[in-house]
């Protein structure tokens, strides 16, 4: 006996969050102007995609970072630099981005803000602030992977040399008269070393690699644009050819209706002789008046038309003789064989006495 079961529908009140996390995202992106329509390239669109985010993690750092430094640190000068260097920058990059719509220009505006509020912290905090070299190490990478590898040079330059300095120059001389912003201090001669040769080398470290990731995208990239510009040219060439193709074959079904509207029409019995001295199909219908008969295509040659002819066996024979000789060689054969054949001849039939006709061999 079949058991009876009772299927229970998912609640239609719980949301999808999944679904909810896409559409906000499109969203966001949409509002950013980062669409198909505004960067149709695919590249394009992925570096947008990227500063924007990065933008965004900077707005979202500098505005908890105004409050942590101002208001739990009690450092007005750390929050304002947060408040009033970094916010701004990572706002304005993101109104390029929306507005003028230039990777580029927005790029720099967010990374070098961002690297410049990183440098004057570190400036006022001794180099005591810990998330300096991830900071400086997403901007080196951004840098490199939404503009260009000579950016990302100039940006790696910029970030290692400023940082080394002020680790080995100004900071000690800022902690000997104790200007440090911070509630605890890191004084010792070792940190600055330490804090220096980490500063110079985590974003050229970093920047090594991005510039080899860089460089093979370009490479690629390179290749994939001549490759498209090859297959376009092929395209190109392909639908070239496709029309001249299309007009020759209008032109040869034009004289192919041409020939078929002559040979339906003309006065003049008009055939030509296959290798097997048979009547080819495409014959002037006049012909059939002319040998009184019906369906030539196809008939032989020789009881069609030369057994009605008024010449002995043998100048039949040798006019076959020379058609068999001349029919698909070169021309010089049928020249030579011409003579056999005659231009003009009478041919009895059943329903006339005779017919004069005058042939011409061609």
């Amino acid at each position: 006996m079949a058991s009876k079961q009772t299927l229970t529908p998912e609640s239609k009140s719980a949301p999808n969050r999944g679904n909810l996390f896409v559409n906000f995202v499109r969203t966001l992106n949409t509002f950013f102007g980062v669409t198909k329509t505004n960067y149709p390239i695919l590249q394009d669109r992925t570096n947008a995609l990227t500063l924007l985010y990065i933008a965004l993690s900077y707005v979202y750092a500098w505005s908890n970072y105004a409050v942590i430094y101002g208001v739990l640190f009690g450092s007005k000068t750390l929050g304002a630099i947060c408040l009033f260097c970094g916010l701004p920058t990572s706002l304005f990059a993101l109104w390029i981005l929306k507005v003028k719509r230039n990777v580029a220009l927005s790029s720099a505006v967010a990374n070098g803000g961002g690297i410049t509020t990183v440098l004057l912290v570190m400036l006022m905090t001794g180099g005591a602030w810990s998330h300096q070299i991830v900071w400086c190490i997403l901007a080196v990478l951004a840098t490199f992977i939404v503009q260009s590898a000579r950016a990302g040079i100039f940006m790696t330059l910029y970030v290692s040399l400023m940082s080394c300095l002020i680790s080995l120059l100004v900071q000690p001389q800022i902690g000997a008269k104790g200007f440090w912003e911070f509630p605890f201090a890191m004084l010792s001669p070792g940190h600055a070393y330490f804090n220096a040769v980490t500063m110079l080398t985590g974003p050229m470290l970093s920047a090594a690699c991005a510039y080899i990731f860089k460089s093979r995208q370009e490479n690629a990239l390179r290749e994939s644009e001549g490759l498209r510009v090859e297959a376009e040219a092929a395209r190109t060439e392909a639908e070239a050819a496709r029309k001249k193709a299309e007009e020759l074959t209008e032109q040869v079904q034009e004289h192919v209706r041409d020939i078929k509207s002559m040979l339906e029409n003309t006065k003049i019995g008009l055939f030509s002789v296959t290798k097997e001295l048979s009547l080819h199909k495409d014959y002037a219908r006049y012909l059939e008046t002319i040998v009184e008969d019906k369906d030539l295509a196809g008939k032989s040659f020789f009881d069609t038309l030369l057994a009605h002819v008024q010449l002995g066996d043998d100048e039949k024979n040798k006019i076959v003789t020379a058609l068999e000789y001349s029919l698909g060689e070169d021309e010089i054969l049928f020249e030579a064989n011409a003579s056999v054949l005659p231009r003009e001849c009478v041919m009895n039939f059943v329903s006339t006495k005779q017919k004069t006709i005058n042939l011409d061999w061609v």
